[in-house]
């Protein structure tokens, strides 16, 4: 998060002449998990597909393109 917020302060700086403070960057970075960035190949979706029962099968498909998490789509209105 700290990351966006400099890139910000520093625009305003530079592009919309705003005056900003000092700001240590380097002290207040944060640290920041990698992100864990995986998708299911098309053998596993199809096997996933093939163990569901009929009526799951269009939300999976759903979650599967849309890449929306359960929660999200039970919410969906």
């Amino acid at each position: 998060m700290t990351e966006p917020l400099r890139k910000v302060l520093l625009r305003a700086a530079r592009v919309w002449k705003v005056r900003v403070g000092d700001v240590a960057w380097r002290q207040n970075m944060l640290r920041e998990p990698k992100e864990r960035v995986r998708e299911a190949s098309q053998d596993e979706e199809s096997a996933i597909m093939a163990q569901l029962e009929r009526g799951h099968d269009d939300a999976v498909r759903f979650a599967l393109l849309s890449a929306c998490r359960r929660k999200k789509i039970v919410a969906l209105e």
